[in-house]
């Protein structure tokens, strides 16, 4: 769930004077942002009771800056399969729509896993989404900020690795879901050629 920007409006430090009994007010010059839950209601009961009122607006993630992690994700993979003397993986826009998806569900679940309680298997995912597939490998991470802490992270487990260097592989999806740590999410396949 990405965090909520409040900004307060007091009565009490104006900026513009009052109007017929409505107080002036003052926006805040810097935002504050706090993830929604206890940390919130002890948030709006402290400005009730100073007499502030609270103006919310739902911080939304550029979308630009998502697609620009996801494609640095996809870059590094490609870096280092060729590394390894791997070819590169293409980047196939449905899957990276899926792997988006399966980002944002373990993020608003605060789940980490192979197994989505929304979309149940990688497997199961794919074909819900109409998307042919010959085999699959799924990797996954949260906590790393920048794409190539994740794309590192996974190299450095065995499992991980050996699914990214694959050459059985042909197509990859990237998903990233900023906020609350922040998931990761690349879905490796072999297309069955149905597609193409």
């Amino acid at each position: 769930m990405p965090r909520t920007c409040f900004a307060a409006i007091t009565k009490s430090i104006v900026s513009e004077p009052g109007h017929n009994g409505v107080p002036g007010f003052f926006i805040a010059k810097k935002p504050l942002y706090i993830k929604e839950g206890n940390a919130m209601k002890r948030l709006l009961a402290v400005c009730a009771a100073a007499g502030l009122a609270i103006l919310m607006c739902a911080a939304i993630a550029d979308d630009s800056v998502t697609r620009e992690a996801e494609k640095r994700v996809a870059d590094e993979i490609n870096a280092r399969r060729e590394e390894y003397g791997a070819p590169p993986l293409v980047v196939n826009w449905q899957l990276a729509r899926a792997a988006r998806y399966k980002a944002e569900d373990m993020r608003d679940s605060g789940r980490l896993g192979h197994r989505s309680l929304r979309y149940g298997t990688p497997a199961d995912m794919l074909t819900a989404f109409h998307i042919p597939f010959r085999a699959l490998g799924e990797v996954v991470a949260a906590g790393q900020i920048a794409p190539e802490d994740a794309v590192a992270a996974w190299m450095a487990s065995e499992v991980n690795r050996a699914s990214i260097l694959s050459e059985d592989f042909t197509e990859i999806g990237v998903g990233y879901a900023p906020g609350d740590g922040g998931r990761w999410v690349a879905i490796l396949l072999e297309n069955d050629g149905k597609g193409e």
